[in-house]
């Protein structure tokens, strides 16, 4: 593919998504940022690529191309007036051409012809850090609305990479310094460490383990395998014996002991092997971390009115069927509210919102083996049933009507009984893109809204029936 071509599928809001599903799986802690900057320009086809990082005043720039001056590229860009002077105002900026005459006046070609650039701001706010991702182009985009659409979701994450990235170092960083000195700070280090003899019997166990862990080390000690206490799967037992003793694991690894009480834990581990061949385990409980990380991960795909998918997580399964070899068989409902705006109207935003939660409530208490239901926007919503056709369809939307009847929505104590015209579409195979999908559906809703409302019609691609 050409670079015209790859310019062109930019301007398609399904093509870039495409694009991004192939980018984003390669975010992976173990891959270092130049190659997924490579990964990025490649995918995208921009001519200029990088991503800066700036802590404690020091800014590492990472380049695609080892003969570029992206070091001197991006303090030229991050330095200049219309970046600096509004530093909290904004999280993209874009130019739909001229970016190289902008940024690099005098420069020779090709920095100085470029044309359409986009800079994104990702602040890792827990490591007192901030990184920048910088595109940029030779030729003017068709759109560059969507591509800042597909450069979000790439910088959202991007952002959790990154602040990986800085968990996994600043760990790294934390345990090298405390094991330099463990034998003065053992007990009262604030880190998890111990040591086990060739014969699984515990020889040292700091405070924080105590802690941590509930147990003393006589307690550990009265345990025909001590290392059971913590890890009752043999299987993943006997790989903890083998780096405790025999192979010390030359990076930190991921760990999941049990608690005196039975909760599992989440821990990071690094083995050093002392002078005397004895190995020291050093590790961080990260249970609370990973918590709120996973928190972060369901925010960042719920809607936060309604409780159900938001709209980038709900095109992503829809994606993820469509995509999956062989499809199966799946059926998308797209619903919309009838006369939303009246409730808004009547009784103020905040009764649209009670509404929307209610129907939201009935949508997820209807029956079907499995289904995600997902909210596109405003009153609209996306409904998938795995496994079913029209008919389920059908069905699901007849079940809740019948719940929006029986149970109706209270507003300042006025029974006011919603009602929703649907679109329903039956998928078999790889006949349709996501795109096209959506289309399909939502010809099928436009004809249920315009022949009375409060009904479904079914549509099979390319007509309505």
């Amino acid at each position: 593919m050409n670079t015209a071509q790859k310019h062109n599928l930019l301007g398609d809001g399904a093509q870039v998504l495409r694009i991004l599903t192939q980018v984003i799986p390669q975010l992976l802690p173990h891959r270092s940022l130049k190659d997924i900057v490579g990964d990025i320009q490649h995918a995208l086809g921009s001519s200029v690529t990088w991503i800066a990082i700036e802590h404690d005043g020091e800014l590492q720039v990472h380049h695609s191309d080892e003969g570029e001056d992206g070091y001197a590229q991006a303090c030229q860009i991050l330095s200049h007036p219309r970046i600096v002077d509004h530093p909290y105002v904004w999280r993209m900026l874009s130019w739909p051409q001229g970016v190289g005459a902008l940024f690099y006046p005098g420069r020779e070609a090709p920095l100085s012809q470029l044309q359409t650039g986009i800079l994104c701001k990702l602040p890792l706010r827990d490591y007192a850090s901030t990184a920048w991702l910088f595109l940029a182009y030779q030729h003017t985009l068709p759109s560059i609305t969507i591509l800042k659409h597909g450069v979000t979701i790439l910088a959202d994450k991007l952002r959790d990479y990154l602040l990986e990235q800085s968990a996994r170092e600043f760990a790294y960083q934390e345990l090298q310094q405390i094991s330099e000195q463990y034998k003065i700070l053992f007990e009262r280090a604030p880190v998890l460490m111990n040591s086990f003899d060739r014969n699984g019997r515990c020889t040292l166990w700091n405070g924080e383990c105590e802690r941590v862990f509930g147990w003393t080390i006589e307690e550990i000690n009265q345990a025909e395998d001590p290392l059971a206490l913590f890890y009752p799967d043999p299987v993943i037992r006997s790989e903890v014996r083998e780096s405790i003793n025999s192979s010390p694991l030359t990076a930190m690894k991921e760990w999941h002991p049990l608690r005196r009480d039975g909760t599992t834990l989440t821990t990071l581990w690094a083995n050093i092997l002392l002078p005397d061949n004895s190995v020291l385990n050093i590790g961080l409980d990260i249970t609370a971390r990973k918590q709120a990380e996973r928190i972060l991960t369901l925010k960042a795909t719920i809607d936060d009115l309604t409780q159900c998918f938001n709209r980038a997580e709900i095109l992503n399964k829809l994606e993820k069927q469509l995509d999956a070899t062989p499809v199966e068989p799946f059926a998308v409902l797209m619903i919309d509210l009838d006369y939303f705006k009246r409730i808004n109207d009547s009784w103020g935003h905040a009764a649209g919102d009670q509404a929307l939660q209610h129907f939201c409530d009935c949508l997820r208490a209807c029956d079907f083996p499995e289904f995600y239901v997902g909210r596109l926007g405003g009153e609209e919503f996306l409904v998938l049933l795995k496994g079913g056709d029209c008919n389920d369809a059908a069905v699901f939307a007849g079940q809740l009507r019948e719940m929006l009847a029986t149970a109706p929505l209270l507003i300042e104590d006025v029974p006011v009984t919603l009602s929703f015209s649907a679109g329903a579409l039956a998928i078999r195979g790889k006949e349709l893109i996501l795109s096209q999908v959506l289309t399909e559906a939502d010809k099928a809703l436009y004809q249920a809204k315009h022949t009375g409302r409060n009904r479904t019609v079914c549509v099979r691609p390319g007509e309505i029936c």
